[in-house]
């Protein structure tokens, strides 16, 4: 400014500004590279520490990071994934943004077999089945089936068995999750048993070798029957009703004129005793008592028996009584019978087999509703009270 005198006076006035139009750089990181997948089943702190942090720069000024704000975690299956994101304030108010997503594997269930070789019991002469692998399946993928061990174990007969075979297999899916299955083979004891027919019996001569490898003469089976007995006798039928039979030590232990030679084998239709309404005990050498059985009493066939139901009682009886045989002792339930050959020694059989049932289920019914044993024993002694009823 100038006055009237030419004096001047001068002012001035500075301003400053920020021009800042750049928003922060931000700079992320964690424990893996964006983007990664974890795996299996991670730890909270390690996805926390996969979405990681941030940091932030700016030309201007220092910018302040707000609290990255996490993402609900998102689900497809079994996969999982999270977004972490990040954002940077400069003095200007301008801003950046920028986030990292992670991905994970969420399955703790173990797989599940689908199919499985069933676990069985084998009668002693059965095949064991091959070995056939379980399939397995899984939420999450599929899994890996592999057999972990096998095992072939002889087994106490006292339990039934005389082998007892495992086969154990495992499935593991990606993750690690694992389920077990096992198959388990039983083999049933043989119970070996020799029996002879009426003609063996009613036969002089010719040997038999039993389950423990002893050979042995078929009549000197029945003299070992005979002579164990009290009295060197024993009584078929019911001697409390009157209708029974002996048969004697004396009837078997005479060589090829034996009187059980005569006897069997036997004939005709099965039939209860007769009374004994005669004198002296109803026996072979007491021919007037042989209507009781009836045996016959003339021509060529003379001393036969003709009663199928004493015939085969009688046959029965000697069978249960061969050394080591076991047969009276073998139990009806439900097993069956093999039918096949046999080597002298060999407990088991061998050749081409024949599998029967033991005896129906009517019949083990009636023998444990009417006070039977349900063993060979107790078909004897039912048999005994047939032909004596």
């Amino acid at each position: 400014a100038t006055d009237a005198c030419g004096n001047t006076s001068t002012a001035s006035r500075t301003i400053s500004w920020i021009a800042d139009l750049t928003p922060p750089t931000l700079t992320t990181g964690g424990t893996v590279a964006n983007g990664a997948n974890l795996g299996c089943n991670p730890t909270a702190a390690a996805i926390n520490g996969a979405l990681g942090t941030a940091s932030a720069t700016d030309a201007c000024s220092n910018p302040t990071l707000s609290t990255p704000v996490d993402g609900s975690v998102s689900s497809e299956g079994c996969s999982r994934s999270q977004t972490r994101t990040f954002k940077a304030t400069d003095a200007c108010g301008n801003t950046s943004t920028a986030s990292r997503t992670i991905s994970w594997i969420a399955d703790v269930t173990p797989p599940t077999f689908t199919t499985t070789p069933a676990s069985v019991d084998l009668n002693c002469a059965d095949a064991i089945p091959g070995a056939v692998a379980p399939t397995a399946s899984d939420a999450c993928g599929t899994p890996t089936v592999a057999m972990t061990g096998t095992t072939d174990n002889p087994a106490n007969c006292s339990t039934g068995f005389q082998r007892i075979i495992t086969r154990s297999w495992k499935a593991t899916d990606g993750c690690g999750n694992t389920a077990t299955y096992t198959q388990t083979i039983r083999v049933k004891c043989c119970i070996p048993v020799c029996t002879l027919t009426q003609g063996a019996y009613g036969n002089a001569g010719g040997n038999i070798c039993l389950p423990n490898g002893t050979t042995v003469n078929q009549t000197q089976i029945m003299i070992n029957a005979l002579d164990g007995e009290d009295g060197d006798s024993v009584v078929f039928g019911k001697k409390s009703n009157s209708r029974y039979w002996v048969v004697k030590l004396t009837d078997v232990n005479q060589g090829a004129g034996s009187n059980i030679f005569k006897m069997l084998p036997g004939g005709n239709a099965p039939a209860i005793f007769g009374l004994d309404t005669y004198n002296g005990a109803p026996q072979f050498t007491n021919t007037a008592s042989w209507p009781v059985v009836p045996l016959q009493p003339n021509g060529s066939q003379t001393g036969k028996i003709r009663n199928q139901l004493f015939a085969q009682t009688l046959t029965f009886y000697f069978n249960t009584k061969i050394a080591g045989n076991g047969l009276g002792d073998v139990a009806f339930n439900g097993d069956s019978v093999i039918v096949q050959g046999r080597q002298c020694g060999n407990p088991n059989p061998v050749g081409t087999k024949d599998t029967i049932s033991v005896i129906s289920p009517a019949i083990v019914s009636y023998m444990s509703t009417h006070g039977y044993p349900a063993t060979a024993a107790g078909i004897l002694q039912l048999a005994n009270d047939a032909l004596g009823d």
